[in-house]
């Protein structure tokens, strides 16, 4: 299991033991024997396998992909659900409970708004708010290289430092004059060419800086974002990470996580707010300061 929030792993796998826990519940409010449950199985049609079964299984495997598809099969089959639950209590008024009925759309209802929140939706839409889908960084002891301006020749080369390595970028360290010389840290930012020697060989490669932020008085980190690589470019740049990754160069690969983290997250920091992407006002509605 990747990297992926904690609380969005725990209502995907609650929403695929649905069914279990329907069952559970049934057998214990009718009093039931557990031996019920094949004979109750053998007289189901493909529709009542589907929506008692399949259907809540399939939107907690959707939400586990964190994928901009994910949200509407889950709104589908929550929506889904509900109908066939309502449709089942007038056709057999006598055999289902409106309290756990009603108590099952409360639920539904809490889901659906919790995977509203800003925070939790931009997850499933904006893919570069999935930090375990990054690529992995490698991180470097400080190369030099020189920045340049694609689009203005009279924008002079600038020194930077490279401080870690992926696939899809650099990170870069830059004296903030320098920066503001070819329109990084204010305005629109070029198209940029980096050059740099590592491994006995020489780099050239074009892009734009993402992102920056200020390290100290004097030095801001750059992200600098490959664009416009040829596919030789793309291929040199696969074995040099292979390389690093064979070589056992420090990254930050998402690593795959045990039950045993689950554990301690929840004694850390499960039962906090922030940890549920949960807003402000949340605490102030339970009357906490």
């Amino acid at each position: 299991m990747r990297e992926k929030p904690w609380p969005i792993v725990v209502l995907a796998i609650l929403q695929i033991l649905t069914p279990i826990g329907n069952f559970i519940l049934n057998l214990w409010l009718y009093h039931l024997p557990p031996s019920t449950v094949g004979l109750i199985l053998s007289h189901f049609t493909i529709r009542q396998w589907w929506e008692s079964i399949f259907l809540m299984p399939v939107a907690g495997l959707a939400l586990l992909q964190v994928k901009p598809w994910s949200y509407p099969i889950f709104l589908i089959a929550i929506a889904w659900s509900a109908y066939a639950n309502f449709r089942n209590a007038l056709i057999h008024p006598e055999a289902i409970s409106w309290l756990p009925l009603m108590f099952a759309y409360a639920l539904n209802l809490g889901l659906v708004s919790y995977f509203s929140i800003g925070a939790i939706r931009s997850l499933y839409f904006e893919k570069r708010r999935r930090w375990w889908e990054s690529k992995p960084r490698y991180t470097l002891p400080l190369i030099e290289a020189t920045l340049r301006g694609l689009s203005d020749s009279n924008l002079k080369s600038i020194p930077v430092a490279i401080r870690n390595l992926s696939e899809g970028g650099l990170s870069l360290d830059s004296n903030q004059r320098d920066s503001s010389q070819l329109g990084i840290i204010s305005g629109s930012p070029p198209d940029l060419e980096i050059r740099f020697s590592f491994f006995q060989k020489d780099w050239s490669l074009t892009g734009r800086i993402a992102h920056s932020r200020k390290l100290d008085a004097e030095t801001f980190i750059l992200g600098f974002a490959f664009t416009g690589l040829t596919v030789s470019q793309r291929v040199r740049l696969r074995h040099l990470v292979s390389h690093l990754e064979f070589l056992g160069i420090p990254s930050t690969r998402s690593r795959t996580r045990s039950w045993s983290d689950f554990y301690e997250w929840i004694k850390t920091k499960g039962l906090r707010r922030e940890s549920w992407f949960l807003p402000l006002w949340f605490e102030r509605i339970l009357g906490k300061k």
